[in-house]
């Protein structure tokens, strides 16, 4: 997985890069711009576990909406809200796009891991679909 994160720090915004390769997981410092290796981004590879992931999770969906309108990072797409109980994860916000019905975005408001708050907002964008993908991990002090 290879992902930017954005982090609300309150006084400022910082964008994070996140790497995670098999059991390997790296994150940029805000401080100093540089790759460092962690173990705290374990819980997002569950997203995309085919037994405990999205797609289960969409199967639970509680009280679907109709579908809207909607846009997923500048792409539209159909927009679908709905709950789920609390022990299958938080409310979740789904968007598949109009023309290939894939889910382009997902929202995930509330407490999900260690830190979040009843305010925390996770929001996940797609991409890069039946594409091969090389995600390089990074060099020591890059």
């Amino acid at each position: 997985m290879s992902a930017t994160a954005t982090v609300d720090a309150g006084l400022a915004t910082l964008a994070v890069k996140v790497v995670v390769v098999g059991d390997k997981q790296w994150y940029t410092n805000p401080l100093t711009g540089k790759f460092e290796s962690t173990t705290q981004f374990t819980s997002y590879e569950r997203i995309f576990d085919a037994q405990i992931g999205l797609g289960t999770l969409l199967t639970k969906l509680q009280h679907p909406s109709a579908p809207a309108d909607g846009s997923a990072n500048g792409t539209s797409c159909w927009k679908v809200t709905g709950t789920l109980a609390q022990a299958d994860l938080a409310p979740i916000f789904g968007d598949a796009v109009k023309s290939d019905n894939r889910m382009y975005s997902v929202v995930i408001p509330g407490v999900i891991i260690d830190g979040d708050t009843a305010n925390t907002v996770h929001t996940f964008y797609l991409s890069n679909f039946d594409q091969s993908v090389t995600i390089a991990t990074p060099a020591p002090g890059e």
